[in-house]
C-alpha cells in the first residue's frame, strides 16, 4: 500500500473529512458558542452602572475607567478561560 492509498483510506474512515478540517470546524463551533455566551452575559449588564467611571470596582478606584474590569468580569462569569 502506498502513501496516497493509505491517506485516502484514512480520510474515508473518518467520513471523508481530513483531521485538520474536522478540528477547524470544531474550533469554529466552539468559538461561536463562546462568543454567544460572552455576549449574553454582557447583555445582562446593559444599563448597569457597576463599572461606572465614578464607582469603585475591585482594584479600580473611583474616577477611573473600568473597561478592562468589565471585560474580565464578564468573560470570567461566562466561563471563558483567561489568557495569562
Amino acid at each position: 500500500m502506498n502513501c496516497a492509498t493509505s491517506c485516502s483510506r484514512s480520510q474515508n474512515e473518518r467520513g471523508g473529512r481530513t483531521v485538520g478540517v474536522g478540528i477547524a470546524q470544531d474550533l469554529a463551533q466552539n468559538n461561536e458558542q463562546t462568543r454567544a455566551s460572552v455576549a449574553a452575559t454582557a447583555e445582562k449588564y446593559n444599563g448597569s452602572t457597576d463599572w461606572g467611571y465614578s464607582k469603585q470596582k475591585g482594584a479600580f478606584a473611583c474616577n477611573t475607567n473600568k473597561c478592562n474590569a468589565f471585560v474580565g468580569d464578564v468573560t470570567k462569569e461566562a466561563g471563558v478561560a483567561s489568557v495569562s
